[in-house]
């Protein structure tokens, strides 16, 4: 058993948190930039700190979960982060989702001074992270790995160590084309619906017993169906995701033609807000 940090309390990064927490793994160290955000987790019996670097003096194995690779950098290597503070043999994980690249960069960094790390990026929303049903897809070294699983299996099911250091972030990056490109297309088909006058809630029904049946059409479906524009490009996390994704593709020289146009839409939505 091992102390844990975690850092970075919000809507996911609590859920989370809070499973930890919960199932008997010693004492959790929380940190997030607001404080507000450790206020739940401090009254179930976390140990609140000032800084990241409070976090990593206190612990073995630290989960990142913020938002941006830029995020990830300032917790880490910013000042008062944590990097100062990790001794030889301490792990850090991070479940935020990057980019691979930035991903073999971090740990090359933390390399020198043998600590061990792990992208461990999860797809499954609020509802897994709440009832410990998350996919975690991981990169890094199968030591590590095997070091966290206990950890992981409090917050996730199924749980897959995908290769070296930067394809857990490789593997989420195809969930989310996966999962935007599809988002588009359960709210074209329900609109399509609509104008030709039947029930979109109806439709959507009909359609899950299908081949057209995915977690998508049954949770996100069932949600927008009762939407005035059935259609939504609104998704800040998606959004930041199918950036970098294109970003990605185009460095490597590959056109995704779905991708980009669903791109297009999702920052299309920002520009008519401005």
């Amino acid at each position: 058993m091992k102390n844990l940090g975690f850092i970075g309390t919000g809507a996911m990064g609590n859920l989370m948190a809070h499973r930890l927490l919960t199932s008997g793994h010693q004492e959790l160290f929380i940190y997030d930039r607001n404080a507000d955000k450790m206020t739940t987790l401090k009254q179930a019996g976390a140990r609140t700190c000032a800084s990241a670097g409070e976090v990593a003096r206190n612990t073995e194995i630290i989960f990142l979960m913020v938002l941006t690779a830029s995020d990830v950098e300032a917790v880490l290597f910013g000042p008062n982060g944590a990097f100062n503070s990790l001794q030889s043999g301490n792990i850090v994980v991070c479940m935020s989702s990057i980019s691979a690249t930035k991903v073999k960069n971090i740990h090359s960094r933390l390399k020198k001074n043998n600590v061990g790390f792990l992208d461990a990026p999860v797809s499954g929303g609020k509802s897994g992270a709440k009832e410990g049903s998350l996919a975690i897809m991981v990169g890094g070294d199968k030591e590590d790995f095997n070091v966290v699983m206990p950890y992981f299996e409090v917050m996730g099911h199924n749980i897959n160590l995908i290769g070296a250091h930067g394809s857990g972030q490789t593997a989420k990056a195809a969930n989310q084309i996966i999962v935007s490109v599809t988002r588009a297309a359960v709210g074209e088909a329900l609109l399509f619906a609509q104008r030709e006058g039947a029930d979109p809630e109806q439709v959507r029904q009909a359609l899950m017993g299908g081949l057209a049946h995915s977690a998508i059409l049954e949770t996100y479906g069932a949600r927008i169906s009762k939407l005035p524009n059935l259609i939504e490009f609104d998704s800040p996390i998606l959004k930041k995701d199918i950036n970098n994704i294109v970003t990605t593709a185009a460095e490597l020289g590959l056109e995704l033609p779905f991708s980009r146009l669903t791109q297009e839409m999702y920052n299309q939505v920002d520009s008519n807000n401005d």
